[in-house]
């Protein structure tokens, strides 16, 4: 104790891996998932797709006894039901998915899901895809129950894409200086939507969709993506988005980067492989990307999955595809 109190640095390092230790904790004991639960998940998966679904239904209760269970597969368990005539215990499950928040991206799918098809003939229908019109329509919601708070997060975001979405680089590629002048006035920015952001979670805790709509809510998140300046802010809004996420209040997946975020900042490697480096030729054209140190490269594809983001590979074309167009999103 008295070593630590004489090193300001050994108690400096001493309190950045409590923090660390605590948010990993937090994540596995709130939003983690175990790995058997993965190996249900990948094999339930792989039985549904390949049609083998009285095997399917095994492996997908596993998975819904597991607490990593989410209600997607309530959903595939009970769309397994209907295959091998269980209807009662098809829409059983299929209610238990809706009462945990199952919707769709838009009202249009409700009708063209293929996996659906034979539920569409049950009798029960009429009032099942009232439900999921009705979850649908909350997750689709923009009107917003705060306005103003909807408004000027969308206003701070551009404020805080002004100098992110053009390559500075290659515009003042002779002018250092101009360049650094550029992004302290970035700087600037970032640190005035922080602390505009930190009395709003204060205030209201996390502006979820139901607040602020699905943009504002993504707004919200971007501003803390960006707060590199600031890791124990990071951390601290990763809690209210990790509580957010549980409560549909919130994609999923901005969790993930947010946490990969916090990790890579720390000195840590990542979890689902959201953050990369870019690799450019001569005349600065993104080549290729580099992924930041992950921590399991077995898992992290089924990481990806369970919080709903593509596999890596599928994640790295994308990518290219959207910086070889010289936006630049630093």
């Amino acid at each position: 104790m008295i070593l630590i109190l004489q090193n300001g640095k050994v108690l400096k390092k001493i309190k950045l891996l409590l923090a660390i230790n605590f948010i990993m904790f937090f994540l596995q004991n709130t939003y983690g998932q175990s790995r058997k639960y993965l190996d249900d998940k990948y094999v339930a998966d792989s039985l549904y797709n390949s049609k083998q679904f009285n095997s399917a239904v095994k492996y997908y209760k596993k998975c819904i006894g597991d607490s990593s269970s989410k209600r997607i597969d309530f959903y595939y368990l009970a769309c397994s039901l209907s295959q091998i005539s269980e209807e009662d215990s098809a829409i059983h499950y299929f209610k238990i998915a809706l009462n945990k928040g199952l919707r769709y991206n838009s009202l249009e799918q409700i009708d063209s899901d293929p996996n659906t098809i034979i539920f569409r003939t049950y009798e029960s229908w009429g009032k099942i895809r009232m439900k999921i019109k009705e979850n649908t329509e909350v997750y689709m919601h923009n009107g917003a129950s705060n306005e103003e708070i909807k408004q000027e997060l969308i206003l701070r975001v551009e404020r805080d894409q002004k100098y992110r979405k053009i390559d500075l680089e290659k515009m003042y590629v002779n002018d250092k200086s101009k360049i650094d002048s550029l992004w302290k006035i970035q700087k600037k920015i970032d640190l005035d939507n922080q602390t505009w952001l930190r009395e709003i979670i204060i205030k209201n805790g996390w502006p979820g969709i139901s607040l602020v709509g699905e943009k504002g809510d993504n707004a919200a998140w971007l501003i803390v993506q960006h707060s590199d300046n600031d890791v124990p802010f990071q951390e601290y809004c990763l809690k209210y988005l990790i509580k957010a996420a549980s409560e549909n209040e919130t994609n999923t997946s901005n969790v993930a980067y947010l946490t990969d975020r916090i990790l890579i900042n720390n000195g840590y490697k990542q979890k689902y492989g959201t953050q990369f480096s870019l690799i450019r030729d001569n005349d600065n054209k993104a080549i290729n990307l580099e992924f930041k140190p992950i921590e399991d490269s077995i898992y992290v594809d089924r990481y990806r999955k369970y919080i709903g983001l593509p596999s890596l590979q599928r994640y790295k074309e994308g990518a290219l595809k959207y910086y070889q167009k010289e936006v630049i999103n630093k």
